[in-house]
């Protein structure tokens, strides 16, 4: 896929673990890029950048920048999804309840009570929020029935999302 050229390969090792930065110029109506340190790149350094940069990806094909997509949108759904920690939250029961109460799991419809039960799980619905779903507000009796809402919202999000990438999904 990418040919290795000594000048490129020891442009990228020098570099070391510098991170970039990128800037509007707009006197020139053109980009800068600084390091890590504030450094502005030189010309030569920005052309051996921009070399490596269209040899890397001007050598993939259609179904290479498709599944690099997909690993992006991946990233992206997982970080929402754990943007305010985990998708699925345990809660207990008060153990000072006057009175009992109970409701029956979303998913296999068991009766679950405080009376029975010391626990029972929900969607964290701030993480709910980031994926665009409006569910969130379940209650189930387990982490597994939970998590099978986590996993619909998690594919609905990864639906939408494709579809606004124009990126055809075989369920």
């Amino acid at each position: 896929m990418y040919r290795k050229t000594n000048g490129i390969l020891d442009f990228v090792n020098s570099l070391g673990d510098l991170a970039f930065t990128f800037a509007y110029d707009s006197n020139t109506d053109g980009i800068k890029i600084f390091n890590n340190h504030a450094f502005e790149m030189n010309p030569e350094q920005v052309n051996q950048l921009v070399q490596g940069l269209t040899n890397f990806y001007g050598s993939f094909n259609k179904e290479q920048s498709l599944e690099l997509k997909k690993k992006q949108i991946e990233r992206e759904l997982m970080t929402r999804a754990s943007w305010y920690g985990s998708l699925v939250e345990r809660k207990e029961f008060r153990k000072n309840l006057k009175k009992h109460w109970n409701f029956y799991c979303e998913i296999c419809r068991e009766k679950v009570s405080s009376g029975t039960h010391l626990e029972w799980w929900t969607i964290n619905w701030r993480s709910s929020h980031m994926l665009k779903s409006s569910r969130g507000y379940e209650k189930c009796c387990s982490e597994a029935c939970a998590n099978q809402i986590a996993k619909e919202i998690i594919h609905n999000e990864r639906l939408r999302v494709y579809k606004k990438n124009e990126i055809t999904v075989e369920d």
